[in-house]
């Protein structure tokens, strides 16, 4: 029974449309089937206990090996393509052509005796039709990029020219062998530009956007071109294709342009000349901008003052240089310009290239759809204001200081008194509970607080003047404030000095 149902499996293995072999564990052949046996002209009885190296006379794959290996002492499978390992085995179809085949390693049993299937499977056709289908699509391919207006390049990812056709030949000026293998690099004059626009391209998978560059032809003259490209993948390998438009015609007409309006600009300058001068020279900062605040023009003065270059100011908007506490109301301004021709005056502060912040005082007007403005340097103004407000501050304090200084000595007069109510109050309720006479007690306890009543509300009106803020802000009866004074202003300054009080 057993015999009979090795003999149905090993019938039902020769009866598969794909090579079958059976390997031990020492990489020895123990099944070998029928389909395998009329594709490598080698019988079953011929591989039987031989390697497969030694069936196909080393001729055996390494990437094969390597994977029959891995099964055996690793329990890995692999399956291994024709479109990445080329010639895995030496086998022929039928027809007697060279087979594309594919195959797979598979580990049977267990460790540590494992043994393996190498299975193979024909994919001749399939490729064949694929080559086909590749093929075709490839002649449309080429017979486009042959044909087409443009200089087509292909670049690998070390930025070396791998394809060129037709018309990159005729702009650039070189052969296709003088030019497949050269770096593209060179052949622009801003280097500089092109590597950079080449970094971007590499990063990005998508196209980027187009740039214009200088090419220089084989014959040393120039040529402007209009640079696209995108890079893509093949077989794990990283290439670009850039494609040049020639944009010679556009710079001819705006070169002939720029000739008809030299008369034109020539007057323009003449009658600009003084203007330009002043522009030159002022101390103030100079600016036009458009509607949305973007600057088109700007005077030296922006560098001297803020430190910042032309180039870093033009084309944007300011907001980068503004302080963040000026950059809300800064706009506001500017969408107060856009909606009106009136001038307007504000203050902001923007930021110079070290870092300090500069106060400046603009005055702008709309006209003409431009924002002409002028910023005044106020800086320094606005510190010595600080400066001599707090100078001033400081010299009303000294002047309080001075007159508390001053009132000491109605101060201490009025202490005086004031303590020797107190005492002499306290000394006549003393003798008064002493003989337990207790009338007119009361009155000598109100004489006593009184006084003390009173040196407080002193001691509160000297603390008021002195300090810079009072301590217990609230509404206050002016005219009861100055009578309650009087006495100890009088006191104070003393019979030379005639003091007067008018109550409003």
């Amino acid at each position: 029974m057993i015999e009979l149902e090795r003999e149905l499996l090993l019938a039902a293995i020769d009866a598969l449309d794909a090579g079958v072999a059976v390997l031990d564990h020492n990489q020895r052949v123990i099944g070998w089937n029928d389909w395998l046996a009329s594709a490598s002209g080698v019988t079953a009885t011929q591989a039987d206990k031989r390697t497969l190296a030694e069936v196909f006379s080393g001729k055996l794959s390494a990437r094969l090996a390597a994977s029959i290996s891995e099964a055996l002492t690793l329990n890995s499978s692999s399956f291994l393509t024709h479109t990445l390992n080329r010639n895995l085995l030496p086998l022929r179809t039928r027809a007697g052509l060279e087979m594309v085949h594919n195959i797979s390693v598979r580990p049977i049993g267990t460790m540590p005796g494992l043994s393996c299937v190498v299975q193979i499977v024909d994919v001749t056709a399939s490729a064949h039709r694929e080559r086909v289908l590749r093929e075709r699509q490839n002649a449309r391919y080429d017979a486009v990029v042959e044909s087409a207006p443009d200089a087509i390049l292909t670049v690998d990812a070390s930025g070396l020219i791998q394809f060129a056709n037709p018309a990159a030949l005729r702009e650039l000026g070189y052969t296709k062998q003088e030019l497949i293998g050269r770096p593209l690099s060179p052949l622009f004059d801003d280097s500089g530009v092109w590597n950079e626009f080449w970094r971007e391209v590499l990063d990005n998978p998508s196209p980027s956007r187009p740039i214009e560059l200088v090419a220089r032809r084989a014959n040393g003259s120039s040529s402007y071109l209009e640079v696209s490209a995108s890079r893509w993948l093949s077989a794990g390998h990283v290439f670009v294709t850039a494609i040049l438009h020639d944009v010679n015609e556009r710079h001819a007409a705006e070169k002939a342009l720029r000739s008809l309006n030299s008369t034109l600009e020539l007057r323009v300058a003449e009658r600009t000349q003084e203007r330009d001068q002043i522009w030159q020279v002022s101390q103030d900062m100079l600016g036009v901008a458009s509607i949305n605040g973007v600057w088109i023009s700007v005077n030296p003065a922006w560098e001297r003052i803020l430190g910042w270059f032309s180039a870093d100011i033009l084309g944007k908007t300011s907001e980068w240089l503004e302080h963040p506490d000026d950059v809300r109301a800064f706009r506001a301004e500017f969408n107060r310009l856009a909606a009106t021709e009136k001038t307007f005056n504000f203050e902001n502060t923007m930021r110079t290239q070290n870092g300090d912040y500069r106060v400046l005082s603009w005055t702008a007007v709309n006209a003409d759809g431009l924002l002409y403005c002028v910023a005044r340097d106020i800086t320094e103004q606005r510190r010595q204001e600080d400066a001599l407000a707090k100078a001033e501050d400081a010299l009303r304090q000294s002047q309080k200081m001075e007159a508390v200084g001053q009132l000491t000595g109605g101060l201490a007069h009025d202490f005086n008194n004031l303590l020797t109510g107190i005492s002499g109050s306290l000394e006549l309720l003393q003798i008064r509970i002493a003989q337990a006479r207790y009338k007119d007690v009361d009155r000598y306890i109100s004489m006593a607080r009184g006084a003390a009543n009173r040196a407080a509300a002193l001691t509160h009106r000297l603390l008021a003047f002195s300090r810079r803020q009072t301590l217990d802000p609230k509404a206050t009866d002016i005219n009861r404030l100055v009578a309650g004074m009087r006495d100890l202003i009088n006191n104070t300054v003393g019979p030379a000095i005639e003091v007067r009080t008018v109550e409003e």
